[in-house]
């Protein structure tokens, strides 16, 4: 299973011109406005249904380490 979570971008940094990619990616979204990082890996999961904490827990400090100025953005959807 794998899950990706949608987060605001900062309004103080430019879009990005291309994807990032490390342990995480972040690509943006069409709009401008957000960002798409991901992804889990899961292996034995219970559910197919999305899972907001194991999402966060797996994906964003690797996004933050990668991309520092993501740290104050809300997370718009998993």
């Amino acid at each position: 299973k794998g899950q990706v979570l949608e987060l605001s971008w900062p309004t103080h940094v430019p879009p990005l011109i291309c994807p990032l990619n490390s342990h995480v990616y972040i690509l943006m979204t069409e709009t401008g406005h957000s960002c798409l990082i991901g992804a889990t890996y899961e292996k034995g999961y219970q559910e197919a249904k999305v899972n907001l904490d194991t999402a966060q827990q797996e994906i964003l400090p690797k996004a933050f380490a990668l991309f520092p100025a993501l740290t104050q953005s809300r997370i718009l959807n998993c």
